[in-house]
């Protein structure tokens, strides 16, 4: 099974989205999934994520049809974890593909098939457009205590 993986992050924009997907991206490994990470921050990738993946780079971070069209010719399954990645986003890219949104501030529309986010309560609801599953991390924090 092959796994993009869409993510940016740095010393400009921050690592949140690097150290969670390369968290993920270990885990996937381990289980002998192929993993390709599309980013437009390629030289910190190296700086977080494990040895075995391979990498896509993106000339800008805002255009879901470049991804789209990697995507289709490349993942089994998708996953994001990008404050760009809105719900518009989302439905191109799981137009192709199915798809995990990872999400830590959720202030646009959820149109994917997975949602994992750090607060599902109040107004954040009613920005699920289509999603499946949603799950909050505060979930995953209290089953691993």
């Amino acid at each position: 099974m092959h796994v993009v993986i869409r993510a940016d992050g740095g010393p400009e924009i921050g690592y949140g989205h690097l150290v969670r997907t390369g968290a993920l991206t270990s885990e996937l490994l381990e289980d002998g999934l192929n993993i390709t990470f599309a980013t437009t921050t390629l030289p910190h990738v190296g700086e977080v994520y494990p040895d075995g993946i391979g990498t896509e780079t993106l000339p800008t971070r805002g255009l879901p049809t470049l991804v789209r069209e990697f995507v289709r010719d490349h993942a089994d399954v998708t996953v994001t974890d990008s404050s760009l990645v809105d719900g518009a986003y989302q439905l191109q890219l799981r137009d192709v593909s199915p798809l995990v949104a990872i999400t830590d501030d959720t202030q646009y529309a959820i149109a994917a098939d997975v949602h994992i986010g750090s607060d599902l309560n109040g107004p954040h609801l009613d920005l699920v457009i289509s999603c499946v599953l949603s799950i909050s991390l505060s979930y995953f924090i209290s089953i691993s205590n």
